[in-house]
């Protein structure tokens, strides 16, 4: 399924044309550039030709729309920056497709209850999972909660360390304790899931100094579901 720098293969992809799955797309995601809402359309649709069961992934737009802003009007680099989240990170997304998958919910509660205890309980109080909270953020690439300047700097932490799996993973729960403060003010259900559905202040120095400490001090037990 590899097409990664292939134009004959992305232009096989682009003829084939708006996915029904996106027909509606700028009613769900309105956007007042029509040429943004243009590609954002083809990026999308040639994802769900590229692997079907994309077609039914809600947060797609989410996740392609930052590269769009990047990378202008070179659509086959922001579809190439797409697939290289999913195959390498997405692998086991929608492994439990049409729910949610339920063992990154799991890591991630096991993991945010042992660095921050005072997130799980409240999040509790209001109903919500942590870990919904954070396959929110993962599933869209962090591009809801974090600036523009601050994505920027948090992909070219992820792209350029390959070395661990893991790595995205902390790199979720580094942000959502650097928001701890917005969260944990947060009195309402919808309160507590826009803290991470809506950009907060974020310091990368501060997150990059969460994600070195789980790096050395998460035990490995923690990542075996991403064996």
């Amino acid at each position: 399924m590899c097409y990664l720098e292939n134009s004959n293969a992305f232009s096989d992809l682009v003829q084939r044309g708006t996915h029904a799955a996106f027909r509606d797309l700028e009613e769900r995601f309105p956007l007042q550039s029509r040429k943004l809402s243009s590609r954002l359309n083809t990026v999308c649709s040639s994802l769900a030709h590229w692997a079907p069961v994309l077609a039914e992934a809600a947060y797609m737009p989410s996740l392609v729309f930052p590269f769009l802003l990047i990378f202008g009007p070179d659509e086959l680099a922001s579809l190439e920056a797409a697939m290289t989240v999913y195959m390498y990170w997405g692998i086991s997304w929608h492994a439990a497709h049409p729910n949610v998958p339920l063992h990154l919910l799991t890591m991630f509660v096991d993991i945010v209850t042992l660095y921050e205890p005072k997130i799980v309980a409240h999040c509790a109080k209001y109903d919500v999972s942590v870990g919904v909270l954070c396959w929110q953020m993962l599933s869209t690439m962090f591009s809801e909660v974090c600036s523009r300047s601050v994505w920027l700097k948090v992909m070219d932490k992820l792209f350029t360390d390959f070395t661990h799996l893991s790595q995205v993973v902390l790199m979720v729960v580094a942000i959502l304790r650097e928001v701890r403060g917005v969260l944990l003010l947060a009195d309402t259900q919808d309160k507590v899931v826009q803290s991470v559905r809506s950009q907060q202040s974020v310091n990368m120095n501060n997150v990059l100094g969460f994600l070195k400490d789980m790096k050395a001090n998460t035990p490995e037990k923690y990542f075996l579901a991403l064996t």
